[in-house]
């Protein structure tokens, strides 16, 4: 079996990923990074010449996981009963890493200007691919349908992740909480009540 190794642009992003979720986000700084990855600043600076960058490469990073386990998530409802892809993102749900470090990047946007395009940007695009998606389960939806029912499934999902923490999540899982989701998913984007 391969072993996909980290390029160090993305060492340095899981350190910093880490440093958000370990110590926050006031910690991250390019210093306290270049000093826990091992690394002299100004080498660190040849990856991201600023935090900006740095933090900006971090949302990418973020919401591409994101947007991906909802992506599968929406992408599987059209076949037969297979729930791989909601247990994959319940299970994603659970990371403690993966869901503080989201926090803590939104925390950071909502301060900064071009962080907050940056998310509407990436939450604009995945919309307008979920409503795509949902074309595909109703063909007969118009425009604004696909879009409120894109906007349901997003904002179920999300909710989700907002309501309950990860460790709510890995010690008390509503016994069908995961199976309702998968169906209200398929009935959001199919159109069936």
């Amino acid at each position: 079996m391969a072993h996909k190794t980290l390029t160090r642009k993305d060492a340095i992003l899981q350190i910093a990923r880490h440093i958000l979720v370990a110590e926050g986000h006031y910690r991250l700084t390019m210093r306290n990074l270049a000093e826990k990855s091992g690394m002299k600043l100004a080498s660190l600076q040849y990856h991201y010449p600023t935090k900006t960058e740095l933090v900006s490469a971090l949302m990418d990073q973020s919401i591409d996981t994101y947007h991906r386990m909802i992506w599968n998530l929406v992408n599987s409802i059209g076949t037969s009963e297979d729930k791989a892809a909601i247990h994959q993102l319940f299970a994603n749900y659970q990371d403690e890493q993966m869901n503080s470090a989201f926090d803590q990047l939104w925390a950071l946007s909502v301060q900064d200007p071009s962080l907050k395009q940056q998310y509407g940007e990436a939450y604009a695009s995945f919309w307008e691919k979920i409503s795509d998606e949902v074309g595909r389960f109703d063909p007969s939806a118009d425009s604004d349908t696909k879009r409120t029912r894109a906007a349901m499934i997003i904002s179920l999902l999300d909710g989700l992740e907002t309501f309950f923490s990860a460790e709510q999540l890995r010690q008390n899982i509503p016994g069908q909480l995961q199976d309702q989701v998968v169906t209200l998913v398929r009935n959001i984007a199919t159109g069936k009540s």
